[in-house]
Formats: structure tokens, sequence, C-alpha cells
């Protein structure tokens, strides 16, 4: 439908349609490349390939290996890593070759399946997407709790009152007790020693009573 389908973009808007600019296309060409230099590196055994880029991903895969090596080879269908391979292609080339059928040849099938289920193609088209699934299970949720809790209790709460405007607060009222001993006045100052001589030698006494 993207590339072969009908176009549906407005008469009014199509002549501003043009290919974007070689800021886009040149890093897409490198990913392009690099992709194809990637796959070379893994191609599989079975094509007698090298598997250099298995090779080296080995540590972080090792765990899954070793795990998989306890499952009873029967669960596997005793197919080969080839037989394996060549059936997902052949089901990639499957469905290549329906919806080519239906949205290129054939157009009206799809739109009698519509009438028919209207749940199978009709909600896929406008609410059972995976992006609105995403959102759904993830976003939304995190979103409400961000709003409701995270930010007025975690963050407002607890890190702003307590954290930072507690912090300046303390420091400002402890700074403001010790302003006061520090007033420049000596009849203060000789107060202040004496109260502590005396409460030193309280102590003194209380220790040795």
């Amino acid at each position: 439908m993207t590339f072969w389908g009908k176009s549906r973009v407005e008469p009014e808007t199509e002549h501003h349609l043009h290919e974007s600019s070689s800021k886009m296309t040149i890093p897409l060409m490198v990913l392009a490349f690099f992709s194809v230099i990637a796959g070379w590196v893994s191609l599989p055994k079975a094509w007698h390939g090298s598997e250099a880029f298995d090779r080296y991903l080995e540590p972080v895969f090792n765990p899954a290996t070793e795990a998989l090596r306890h499952v009873p080879s029967e669960h596997l269908g005793g197919l080969s890593p080839a037989a394996l391979m060549g059936f997902s292609v052949l089901a990639a080339l499957l469905g290549i070759g329906v919806a080519s059928w239906w949205y290129l040849k054939a157009t009206d099938i799809p739109e009698q399946i519509a009438s028919v289920s209207p749940i199978s193609t009709g909600s896929l088209r406008t609410n059972i997407t995976w992006t609105n699934f995403i959102t759904g299970l993830f976003v939304h949720p995190l979103r409400v709790i961000s709003e409701k809790f995270l930010w007025p209790v975690v963050d407002a709460g607890a890190i702003d009152n307590v954290m930072v405007n507690g912090t300046g607060e303390s420091t400002t009222s402890v700074g403001d007790v010790l302003r006061h001993l520090q007033s420049g006045n000596i009849t203060s100052y000789a107060t202040w020693i004496l109260l502590g001589a005396v409460l030193w030698l309280l102590f003194i006494f209380a220790n040795h009573a």
C-alpha cells in the first residue's frame, strides 16, 4: 500500500513531495552498508559462514546458550538451524505474497473481510495498534503514577521540601543561632565562657561522684 498502492495524498499537497536531502539519505546509506557487513560477518554456519559476529557476542549470550542446552531436543522438533531458517523465510515470502495479492491484485478482498468481520481489520486499522497497546500498557499508567505520586509526593514533597528547601532552611536556622553567639559584645562573651566553665565543672563532678 505504501509503494504500489493508490496514492492517498491530497492533490494540493502532492506537488510538495520530494526526496529527502543528502543529510538524511547519506546516513541511511552508511547504515545500510554496515548492516550488510554485519550480516555477512554473522552468516551462519548452515550457509557456510564464519559466524564471526556471533563469536564476538558469545560472552553476552553464554547464559542463554547454557540454558538451552538443558532443553530436550524433542521440544525443538529435531529441526536443524538451516530448516528453521528455511521455514522462517518461507513464512515471510508467504506473507508478502498474500499481501501483494490482496492489496495490488484482488483489492476487494480486504474490504470483503472487513465487512464480514470488522474486528479483524477495522479495529487493527484504528484502535488495536502496537502503539496504542504500548501506550495503554506502559505509557498511560506511568504517566498517571508520575502525575499523582512521583511529582507531588516524591519530587515536590520529599526532594524539594526536605532535601532542597529543608537543607536551606536548616542552614539558615543554625546560622541565626550561631550569629547571636558572635555578637562582638565582651560582656556576652564572658557570660558564655562562665556558663561553659560551670557546665564543664558540673560534668566533672557528676562523673566523679
